[in-house]
C-alpha cells in the first residue's frame, strides 16, 4: 500500500516540525484516512530505521578509531616494557574467524590492517592456547606462517 503524495505530506510535516509550527501537525496528521496514516507511519518507521542504521555505522567508525589509538598506545608501551623491536596486537573476530589488527606505519598517515584466518600462524596459536610467546627469531620458529608475514610487511 503506498501513501498518495507521500512525499507532499512528508515534506508538509517536516516543514511544519522546522518552522516551529507543532501545532498545525496535530490536525494535519488528523486528517489523513487511515490507510494514509499507516502508510505514513510505515513510511516514517521506515525512515528512522535507516536513520538508526546511519548512527550505528557512525558509532562503530567512531568506536574503530578510538580502538585504533588505544591499541597504539598498548602496543607501544608493551613493546617498550619487553624490549622488542617489533609487536603487533592482535584481536579475534569470531564472526569472520579473523584476527585483526592494525598496525601504525613510519612516514604514513594509515595504519596497515592486517586480517588472517583463525588457522595458522604464531598470532593464532597465542590467541587460540593463550600462551604467550616470545621469538627471537620468528622466521625460524615452526608456527611461522610466510603468508601472514607478507601482510605485516
Amino acid at each position: 500500500m503506498t501513501l498518495p503524495n507521500s512525499g507532499s505530506v512528508l515534506a508538509t510535516l517536516t516543514e511544519l516540525i522546522q518552522v516551529n509550527r507543532t501545532q498545525v501537525l496535530l490536525p494535519r496528521v488528523k486528517d489523513l484516512c487511515v490507510n494514509e496514516f499507516v502508510c505514513l507511519l510505515d513510511f516514517i518507521t521506515a525512515e528512522f530505521q535507516q536513520f538508526l542504521r546511519a548512527i550505528e555505522l557512525i558509532n562503530n567508525e567512531t568506536l574503530e578509531n578510538m580502538l585504533e589509538k588505544v591499541l597504539e598506545a598498548i602496543s607501544l608501551t608493551i613493546g617498550q616494557i619487553l624490549q622488542a623491536e617489533h609487536i603487533t596486537i592482535f584481536l579475534v573476530d569470531y564472526d569472520k574467524g579473523q584476527l585483526w589488527s592494525k598496525v601504525p606505519q613510519e612516514n604514513v598517515h594509515k595504519p596497515l590492517e592486517i586480517r588472517t584466518p583463525i588457522k595458522v600462524g604464531i598470532p593464532v596459536h597465542v590467541a587460540s592456547t593463550g600462551d604467550c610467546l616470545k621469538i627471537a627469531n620468528a622466521a625460524t620458529h615452526p608456527l611461522f606462517s610466510p603468508e601472514l608475514e607478507k601482510q605485516m610487511g
